[in-house]
């Protein structure tokens, strides 16, 4: 059970959006940010049965428990979208979320995300549909310098394979990439 919800805000002060319109943007790309974030709500039978507290807590003492993903705008760090679900379970994390929210990056966007989304499908998803990705290398993936192309020190192009199986939520057009070439 999931919900998404269009956020809209009225920027009212006249600086912000003079401030976007000087260029607050990379090589003439929208800049977009994403991030997670969880948050408990009341106490009631539907949002219990909606979004169920963590097994950590005991029954009956505690919140339930959401998930929420928002895409914001680097110049004017406005939420541009924003998706929530369940707080875990199979296909409820950060990724999944984004995924729900890919119709609000256009292609020449560039989206900066934790190293949370740092994987060779949610990177080959957002490179096939035009959006140019920055994120942190994830902190079990060390960077080897020896291998790849050098460009210079601590600056290389690495070749990225991908994972031996399609997942049941990527279409095949989008999986067909065999490896990626990711400069880091």
């Amino acid at each position: 059970m999931g919900g998404r919800r269009k956020v809209v805000l009225v920027c009212s002060p006249p600086w912000l959006h003079l401030y976007a319109l000087l260029g607050l943007v990379l090589q003439n790309k929208d800049v977009k940010l994403v991030d997670g974030f969880t948050f408990t709500m009341p106490d009631t039978e539907a949002n219990q049965a909606a979004y169920p507290q963590p097994s950590s807590q005991k029954a009956g003492v505690g919140f339930p428990i959401a998930r929420a993903c928002a895409i914001l705008s680097l110049a004017t760090a406005c939420i541009l979208d924003l998706a929530f679900g369940q707080y875990k379970g199979k296909g409820k994390g950060e990724p999944a979320l984004l995924r729900q929210m890919l119709d609000s990056l256009q292609k020449g966007d560039v989206l900066v995300a934790d190293r949370y989304y740092f994987s060779f499908l949610t990177i080959a998803l957002l490179l096939a549909r035009g959006v140019d990705v920055c994120v942190r290398a994830h902190a079990k993936r060390h960077a080897d310098f020896r291998r790849g192309k050098r460009l210079g020190k601590y600056d290389h192009l690495i070749t990225w394979t991908k994972p031996p199986r399609c997942p049941e939520w990527m279409d095949e057009a989008t999986y067909s990439p065999s490896h990626m070439t990711l400069h880091q």
